[in-house]
């Protein structure tokens, strides 16, 4: 599906600033602050739900986007960081090998 990736990676982003908004909201407790970050962490919420509600999506995207929404959110900026970490030649085998991942083929991984 066409954006499927952007789909995607709006719920893994919407997914952190939620965690961020519940840390934030919990350590301000009843100040102004804090209930404005509730106010915004009921829209990000509402927005959430709206994803895996609606029915423009089929069964199928609803079922991955609760999978990455139920994933660990932080691994994704933890593999970015490292990858930037990597000279171009092996960015480039590690996106190669990713694409073949997605493609289907099995990974072997020998020692």
């Amino acid at each position: 599906m066409k954006g499927s990736a952007d789909i995607m990676m709006t719920i893994h982003y919407l997914n952190i600033v939620k965690q961020h908004q519940e840390s934030f909201a919990s350590d301000m407790g009843n100040t102004p602050l804090g209930k404005v970050m509730a106010v915004y962490l009921k829209k990000v919420n509402w927005i959430l739900n709206d994803f895996m509600t609606n029915p423009v999506y089929t069964d199928k995207v609803r079922e991955a986007l609760k999978t990455e929404l139920n994933a660990d959110s932080y691994s994704v900026v933890a593999l970015t960081e490292k990858i930037g970490f990597l000279n171009a030649d092996l960015r480039d085998s590690i996106e190669n090998v990713i694409d073949r991942v997605l493609a289907g083929e099995e990974l072997q991984i020998s020692e």
